[in-house]
């Protein structure tokens, strides 16, 4: 018989009561010694007897389904995180961009210049994702940033986008990453295992403006490390 965490508590003591009886000996006198109080040896098989009809009903309400997940969602992005793939939460960028909000210089009509040209005023770090090459057009700010609200970003469908939202303009060339993304095989997830979790968005990792990992420096080795055990 399998006996189940409810039933268990009672075996042993129910095992005592049926060894005292068929050696003919009666089990609440404990070998024959009465007195005022038990004998010393019936006191942990009684007390755990009475400990075991205290936390029975706690037992008898046991259920083996996963508890409802109440757990508070962890946010390291400044803020609330914003909704996300499989239910995730992507982590908000516009708390971390330093040159936001971008109407503090593009306020006027005149600040919003689309024709394409080498920035040498400002935003002269920005490189270009795309150069131009053969049968390819070079692709220019507007391709991304909506042209006269630089606090938005486009779509190509022309769908409006904020920034905390970006992952969405690198899925439209790289469709293969954003699905491994959502998938969890790509990208890095922080929060809980069993419980709400927050992804990172491209760009926290990604260059928005060249994405492309820089190789390595091989030539530079790392410092060996001490020796502690002869220091000690």
């Amino acid at each position: 018989m399998i006996f189940g965490p409810r039933q268990s508590i009672l075996i042993p003591y129910a095992r005592w009561l049926r060894g005292r009886a068929l050696l003919g000996q009666n089990p609440v006198a404990c070998h024959g010694i009465l007195g005022p109080g038990l004998a010393l040896g019936c006191i942990p098989l009684i007390a755990g007897f009475i400990l075991g009809l205290a936390l029975f009903p706690a037992f008898a309400s046991w259920s083996t389904e996963p508890a409802e997940e109440t757990a508070p969602v962890l946010s390291m992005g400044g803020g609330p995180p914003v909704p996300g793939p499989e239910g995730d939460k992507v982590i908000k960028r516009i708390p971390k961009l330093e040159m936001y909000p971008c109407d503090d210089c593009h306020s006027t009509s005149k600040d919003f210049n689309p024709t394409k040209r080498i920035l040498n005023e400002e935003h002269t770090d920005k490189k270009l994702h795309f150069a131009a090459k053969e049968g390819v057009e070079e692709r220019w700010c507007h391709n991304c940033h909506l042209e006269g609200n630089y606090k938005k970003l486009i779509l190509q469908s022309g769908r409006e986008i904020n920034f905390n939202e970006s992952y969405l303009i690198c899925g439209e060339c790289h469709g293969d990453l954003l699905n491994k993304w959502n998938k969890n095989a790509h990208g890095k997830r922080v929060g809980l295992w069993n419980g709400p979790r927050e992804v990172y968005s491209c760009p926290e990792c990604h260059d928005p403006h060249d994405p492309k990992f820089k190789p390595m420096d091989t030539k530079k080795t790392s410092v060996p490390p001490v020796n502690t055990f002869w220091v000690l």
